[in-house]
């Protein structure tokens, strides 16, 4: 019976760090997060009743889950050593910290984990999923308007990020409102 229990445990891991890209150095926490998934859901060996509720006799609370390896915003004011610092930046969810009451991130920029219990949850954006553009129908209609769009981005360049392979070290990006493939100035 262990070894079936750590057979789904483990396959729950390998998913969850699939889905969200993330590499194999996340395994533990994948794991980790995979273990709490299990133990708060129903089980049929269980007569439909969690191994929470079995080992801690309240029912699990729920409305709290989040999506692995989706981006978390953390409160940095804590950690900042500056009054000018961002107060925040772009983390992985990596799933809850045993022993507190707060969640772990990863910041791609500096490859430290942070544990903090207020954060900002985008259940959307995957950081460790490499953005692809959106595929051109054939059938699509000619351009109507060729003038770049300017947006400014702030100067902050993240060396060694593995996050979503992008480079933002420049000020500005000019994209192109062409809807032509390769068409785009950056």
């Amino acid at each position: 019976m262990a070894e079936r229990k750590n057979r789904h445990i483990i396959e729950t891991a390998i998913i969850l760090l699939t889905e969200a890209s993330l590499p194999g150095k996340f395994s533990f926490h994948a794991t980790a997060h995979a273990a709490y998934l299990i133990n708060r859901m129903p089980s049929s060996t269980l007569d439909n009743q969690a191994p929470f509720f079995r080992l801690f006799g309240t029912e699990p609370k729920i409305h709290s889950l989040r999506v692995f390896g989706t981006a978390v915003y953390p409160y940095l004011r804590h950690y900042n050593v500056h009054k000018l610092q961002p107060r925040t930046t772009q983390c992985v969810f990596l799933g809850y910290a045993t022993g507190y009451k707060g969640v772990i991130g990863y910041n791609c920029a500096t490859g430290k984990c942070l544990i903090s219990r207020d954060v900002i949850h985008d259940e959307y954006v995957y950081p460790f999923v490499p953005s692809i553009p959106p595929q051109q129908s054939s059938t699509s209609s000619s351009i109507v308007n060729t003038s770049p769009i300017i947006i400014s981005l702030p100067s902050q360049s993240h060396p060694d990020s593995e996050c979503a392979g992008h480079d933002l070290s420049g000020d500005e990006v000019f994209l192109s409102s062409s809807s032509e493939p390769g068409s785009d100035t950056m």
